[in-house]
């Protein structure tokens, strides 16, 4: 009995700490989306159907049901006309169709002009750079402080 106690909690641990570094990998990429006015209607955790959203300000921040990733949604992540495929076919048929499912917000209160105004797209190349490079640099934030947290919290006794 004491055995499966430490199991699921050990299970219920690794699903936080993931969804926590999933959380902190999107905030690397939203925090500087925001603060260069990138329009973000939703940040979310996980794929599939919304558990449980909630929101602030201009954005839906939620958990979803498949916790293995994450979305921040900008406005205009590709300008307009272009194309994200360049002719070839799509292999990942089920997850083409969780991606599709996903609900599309409209925001009444933003209209089309604002939000093509602050379009991912719009940004010079330097503040595009910065803000996909903002979920990797916060993974190795994670690792560094994991490994400081090792390194001084297991040492010789």
């Amino acid at each position: 009995m004491e055995s499966a106690v430490i199991f699921a909690l050990g299970v219920i641990v690794i699903a936080v700490g993931l969804m926590l570094s999933i959380a902190l990998h999107e905030w690397g990429h939203f925090a500087p989306a925001k603060k260069f006015g990138v329009y973000i209607p939703q940040f979310m955790i996980g794929f599939g159907p919304t558990l449980f959203s909630r929101r602030r300000g201009e954005t839906e921040f939620g958990v979803k049901a498949i916790p293995l990733g994450g979305y921040v949604a900008m406005a205009g992540m590709y300008a307009p006309g272009s194309s994200d495929s360049a002719g070839g076919t799509s292999t990942t048929g089920f997850l083409d169709r969780v991606i599709a499912d996903e609900p599309v917000v409209s925001d009444v209160s933003t209209n089309a002009e604002d939000i093509d105004r602050r379009s991912f797209y719009r940004l010079p190349l330097i503040q595009r750079i910065t803000i996909m490079l903002g979920g990797p640099l916060m993974n190795l934030v994670i690792a560094l402080v994991l490994y400081a947290v090792v390194l001084v919290g297991f040492g010789v006794p």
